[in-house]
């Protein structure tokens, strides 16, 4: 968010003095219009400000090391382009799809971490309850979204969309 973004570089060298191995960004996701103001994405000037706070986090995080030398890892700390708010790059990939899924207090499985009310365009998963994670897997909704997510409104612009 616009509002706190500014302490990224401090966050890296507390990361440091306290021994955390990474530090993992996510951008604000706008799903109602009362917070598009705080999104990096908002305008122009926002992207190019959340730019120069992910540029200080690098130089932070070559300034700043753990005790035994190694770098805090920066994930999901990364330049943006002007027109994300619209669209993420096509060459961008879903850190999720084969790799992660998400289950909720009350069982029910999802394929990434969007807002339940986004997230709800992707298909239903089912529960764990009544559904082994094989079957998510190998059933054709996950297996549609799968080969598909590119083209998915959804992931059209997703936040944690990123080049691999």
């Amino acid at each position: 968010m616009q509002n706190n973004m500014h302490e990224l570089a401090d966050m890296v060298k507390l990361a440091a003095e306290i021994e955390v191995d990474r530090i993992k960004g996510h951008h604000l996701w706008t799903h109602f219009a009362e917070i598009e103001n705080l999104s990096m994405k908002a305008t122009k000037e926002s992207v190019a400000k959340w730019n120069e706070y992910a540029k200080q986090a690098y130089k932070a995080q070559e300034k700043y090391r753990k005790p035994n030398g190694d770098k805090i890892l920066l994930e999901n700390i990364l330049l943006l382009a002007d027109n994300e708010k619209t669209e993420v790059p096509q060459t961008y990939e879903c850190p999720f799809l084969e790799r992660e899924l998400w289950i909720s207090a009350t069982g029910k499985i999802s394929p990434c971490c969007a807002p339940d009310n986004l997230r709800q365009s992707l298909g239903n998963l089912g529960n764990i309850e009544t559904t082994t994670i094989q079957e998510v897997l190998a059933s054709p909704i996950y297996r549609k979204l799968v080969d598909n997510y590119k083209s998915v409104e959804l992931c059209r612009t997703c936040n944690m969309r990123k080049p691999i």
